[in-house]
């Protein structure tokens, strides 16, 4: 703080607030009904996308996981998807689907469920063998194996791919919100940005700092609930 406000006295810019503006500013949000609003629009698109993602990385991962072959033949394919950010996907959905908050959603679905397919499909490989023979033993039904076999061994890598993916459920909804305006931090950011105020666009850049941390530390407790025998993070 004490090298921000050195910095604030040498450039004496209206473009480069003080402390003190930054922190007055980020007081009348406070007591903005708005700035809770689209608080509330970032953390449910964010959770909303996450749950969505999981679900879908559900979906794919399993397959690809009993499947050895068809995983090694689309690992490739699989890691440079996972490595797109949310902007490169973002012009697509929007040219299908406009600009909405579906899209939003729809993005932060797709990007989490890239990135936790491969958790997925890992669990689903790690599964002991002595399991599943027990399983087969026990001619247990397919709902009972899921409840009994698989799941036990998805969970642990699941735990640690959600961690990891969080932050990037949530940067594809400020991201959704800088670059086509869906509800949330990111389009309070971008209408600070046209109206110039500085003050405005480092105290909504604080928040979402905040935010993000608070919400990869809250997942990192929830993992470590599940998996207490892991390092903690």
């Amino acid at each position: 703080m004490l090298i921000w406000q050195i910095a604030v006295t040498f450039v004496s810019s209206s473009r480069f607030p003080s402390i003190s503006q930054v922190v007055n500013r980020l007081y009348e949000f406070t007591g903005d009904s708005r700035f809770w609003e689209q608080l509330g629009a970032t953390l449910g698109l964010s959770l909303g996308g996450l749950a969505l993602g999981v679900f879908s990385a559900l979906l794919i991962g399993v397959p690809l996981g009993v499947n050895r072959f068809v995983d090694q033949s689309s690992r490739g394919t699989v890691n440079f998807l996972r490595s797109l950010p949310a902007v490169v996907i973002l012009p697509l959905l929007v040219a299908g689907a406009g600009a909405s908050v579906f899209t939003a959603l729809a993005v932060t679905t797709i990007v989490v469920a890239l990135k936790l397919v491969l958790f997925v499909t890992r669990g689903v490989q790690d599964i002991d063998p002595v399991r599943t023979e027990l399983g087969q033993v026990l001619q247990l039904g397919r709902v009972q194996a899921l409840q009994v076999i698989l799941l036990p061994a998805i969970v642990i890598f699941l735990a640690t791919g959600i961690r990891l993916s969080i932050q990037r459920a949530y940067g594809a909804v400020v991201v959704s919100g800088l670059v086509i305006g869906t509800p949330g931090l990111g389009a309070m950011l971008r209408l600070a940005q046209i109206n110039a105020d500085s003050a405005g666009v480092f105290a909504l850049a604080l928040v979402m700092a905040l935010v993000g941390l608070g919400l990869f530390y809250s997942f990192a407790s929830l993992e470590h609930r599940i998996s207490p025998w892991l390092p903690e993070r």
